[in-house]
């Protein structure tokens, strides 16, 4: 059973991990306080019925903080590291908004009202950072595009915004049809690591989305069988060719 209060730094809001981070500002730091890992933990304990165990606005707030407010081209992204100066791996806004996004989907009703409030302005700058890079349509690197793919659509699928429903639609189509016709891009399907994120991704978008369109969802029922057939194929054994 996880121990919420182990690593725990109340100064900031955040769990302290052990080490340096993997992006430049924090390459050479002895400690470091993650995003990511943050949101994850609140999923966990929202699994655990344990909510009430972590301080669930001061973690929302410190993440509010990391949150890019310029209204620049990185307006909404988020930083992975508390440490670092703004967003350098913007991947950090998809695996974080991830699970932000599971977390007001599923375990709204369990948070604090200041919890409430947070999590949904976090959000509602998120989704002009997702829109922003679905409209750049990284086929070629699956794991980070179908990030932005799956929040973009979960925080706009209850928008009642058409065209912003209509450009994430064409572009989940578009990639889908280039992941299953074109090949992977960089290849990320042969990747033990990144293949978990992407069905992660798509575990999410599969059994969350209640807006999904029926073509939508067919394909990205066929784009998960794609990645659980070569993990069946491969059996748990070294991947050749592997990224």
């Amino acid at each position: 059973m996880p121990d919420f209060a182990k690593d725990w730094n109340p100064k900031i809001g955040l769990w302290t991990t052990i080490g340096h981070g993997h992006t430049l500002p924090t390459c050479q730091l002895k400690k470091v306080h993650a995003a990511p890992n943050a949101a994850a933990k609140i999923v966990v304990a929202a699994q655990l019925d344990r909510l009430s165990e972590i301080d669930v606005p001061q973690i929302l707030s410190a993440i509010r903080k990391m949150q890019d407010l310029s209204g620049g081209e990185k307006h909404g992204c988020l930083k992975w590291y508390w440490e670092e100066p703004g967003p350098v791996d913007t991947n950090a806004a998809f695996f974080t908004g991830l699970a932000l996004i599971v977390l007001r989907k599923q375990w709204y009703e369990k948070l604090t009202r200041p919890a409430r409030k947070t999590l949904d302005t976090i959000l509602k700058d998120l989704k002009i950072w997702f829109l922003h890079a679905v409209e750049e349509g990284s086929f070629y690197y699956p794991n980070k595009y179908l990030g932005d793919l799956v929040c973009g659509w979960m925080l706009t699928e209850t928008a009642n915004n058409r065209n912003s429903t209509k450009i994430v639609v064409d572009q989940m189509m578009k990639a889908a049809d280039y992941w299953l016709n074109q090949g992977w891009g960089w290849g990320e399907h042969l990747s033990d690591g990144y293949t978990s994120v992407c069905l992660v991704e798509l575990s999410v978008l599969l059994l969350c989305s209640e807006q999904l369109p029926a073509p939508v969802r067919k394909k990205y029922h066929q784009v998960a069988e794609y990645l659980l057939t070569i993990e069946d194929n491969f059996a748990g054994q070294p991947r050749v060719p592997a990224l």
